[in-house]
């Protein structure tokens, strides 16, 4: 709530008058009994260089109590009871890649996090999926997660001939530290109508978080064939943070 009689030593009177009739304007449309607003808040429209609502980061409360919504190194919380730190998405594809009858290495869905995006304590996850057909039994493929484009999964599919299966993959990465010398674990999963594989590292891997990194998954054919074909129709990332 602002004060209505703003004491300004050296100023004139005409701008203490028209200082405590800013101050009456603004407390009147917040509608405050006290310091309690008791009526609806309405923000202004957002433009390309304003923000209609902006979070300034700070420590976290002490002793939370249900209702608070906070702002701290990169989470955004709101307590009920406990304190959670909201679940955010990004990154959703919308439009299809199709790989067929060629053995480049290609990108099927990429992300790239500007430097200090990614913060300790946040968990994220890749989901993309599609469908794929492949001209015979013997014609297998390899899907790579590249981090700056070298591999950290690799996961060949061998077997089975499919027509349109569907298939999904799943990555995910925790970061544990922040700084030059970041470190986060990570996980893959690749299903399809009958196979399942599934990789996960034990050991911490090295990232740079002050710099920009790029997450991208690709896939090679080990033969170039007209009915070998393989799209990816969808994905995004979600960062539980």
């Amino acid at each position: 709530m602002l004060p209505v009689n703003p004491q300004l030593t050296g100023e004139s009177s005409d701008l203490l008058r028209l200082l405590r009739e800013i101050a009456k304007e603004v407390n009147a449309r917040l509608i405050l009994s006290g310091d309690t607003m008791t009526g609806e808040l309405t923000l202004a429209t957002n433009t390309v260089t304003v923000a209609p609502l902006h979070f300034v980061t700070g420590p976290l409360k002490t002793s939370p109590v249900a209702g608070d919504l906070e702002y701290s190194a990169g989470h955004l919380y709101l307590t009920d009871g406990a304190r959670h730190a909201f679940t955010t998405s990004s990154g959703v594809k919308i439009t299809t890649t199709t790989v067929a009858n060629t053995v480049a290495d290609t990108t099927l869905y990429s992300y790239a996090f500007s430097a200090n995006e990614l913060h300790d304590d946040e968990r994220i996850i890749f989901d993309i999926a599609g469908v794929y057909s492949n001209a015979s039994a013997a014609d297998d493929f390899t899907i790579y997660v590249k981090l700056n484009g070298t591999a950290i999964h690799t996961i060949t599919r061998v077997g089975g001939n499919q027509t349109n299966a569907g298939w999904q993959l799943s990555f995910e990465m925790t970061t544990r530290t922040v700084g030059a010398s970041g470190t986060f674990v990570h996980f893959a999963k690749f299903s399809d109508n009958d196979k399942v594989y599934v990789q996960s590292d034990a050991t911490e891997h090295a990232v740079d978080t002050t710099t920009t990194n790029t997450i991208a998954i690709t896939i090679v054919w080990a033969a170039a064939k007209v009915g070998n074909t393989f799209s990816c129709t969808q994905g995004s990332l979600i960062c539980h943070n």
